[in-house]
């Protein structure tokens, strides 16, 4: 192989800055350019390159030299994963990413169906659901010194109530119900264009009212609340009223609670 054929590199370590190893390669075994992400293998590590000088193979061709710097790759093992949530909903929604964005409501997908309504008759099957987030929560959370949680090593997936409504809550009176409407819209989805198939999401103040609903029947109806921020007393009356109409109460399954009517104002508090 000639020299033309071969580019003398030199790797060095980002983060100490000196020089891991120097190699005569093959022209031809190098990429056209080093995107980001692009990696590469030393001995049994994977390293990541943060900086190629020159940025492209014809060019380190041209020269005859070409310095990557490089970030290891920590490789994490898989018991060290944490999870976020102590539990999440399945199925997610039918996502359609032809649908057309305006007004929509955004959520990520694990926010899910996390704080909803449902009717008081499934309480049984709510309080098992609960029971197994408890679990979770008792025996697989994560704690730091100041004894805030700030991860799961196990969670809990809900298929259940996979109905949570009775058939006749109406999408209609829920728009009566609210004193005042912001915005109407869809679900969307963060990172995806499109909406959640057949989805609604109503703003008021600072709470956001989404779910899924066919003609007027609601079959999921969800809460979502900008950070740090209560409804008005007049929303919360809405709301009270309009669970009140169909026998509802509400879930909040990461923490495990639930409020009937009455109490609905302390989820805001709490």
């Amino acid at each position: 192989m000639t020299a033309a054929e071969t580019v003398r590199v030199v790797f060095v370590d980002a983060d100490g800055g000196q020089e891991i190893a120097r190699s005569d390669m093959a022209v031809a075994a190098l990429p056209e350019s080093f995107e980001p992400d692009t990696t590469v293998q030393l001995g049994e590590e994977t390293w990541l390159v943060r900086q190629a000088d020159p940025p492209t193979a014809a060019l380190a061709t041209a020269f005859g030299e070409l310095v990557l710097t490089l970030r290891r790759i920590e490789m994490v093992p898989a018991r060290d994963v944490l999870y976020s949530l102590p539990t999440i909903c399945d199925p997610l929604p039918a996502f359609d990413e032809t649908l057309v964005n305006g007004g929509r409501v955004e959520i990520h997908e694990d926010d899910w169906r996390q704080v909803e309504l449902v009717h008081d008759q499934l309480l049984d099957v709510v309080g098992a659901e609960l029971r197994e987030i408890r679990r979770v929560q008792l025996e697989h959370a994560h704690r730091g010194e100041d004894g805030a949680v700030y991860g799961f090593e196990s969670i809990y997936v809900r298929t259940n109530p996979n109905i949570p409504l009775p058939h006749d809550v109406s999408y209609r009176r829920l728009l009566e119900t609210l004193p005042a409407i912001d915005n109407r819209g869809v679900v969307g989805i963060r990172g995806c264009t499109g909406a959640v198939v057949g989805s609604f999401a109503i703003t008021t103040g600072s709470l956001a009212l989404y779910g899924t609903a066919s003609d007027d029947r609601i079959t999921t109806l969800c809460l979502l609340m900008r950070p740090a921020a209560r409804p008005a007393p007049e929303v919360v009356a809405g709301l009270r009223a309009f669970m009140e109409s169909f026998d509802l109460v509400l879930v909040d399954w990461c923490h495990s609670q639930t409020y009937d009517p009455a109490a609905v104002g302390d989820f805001f508090t709490s």
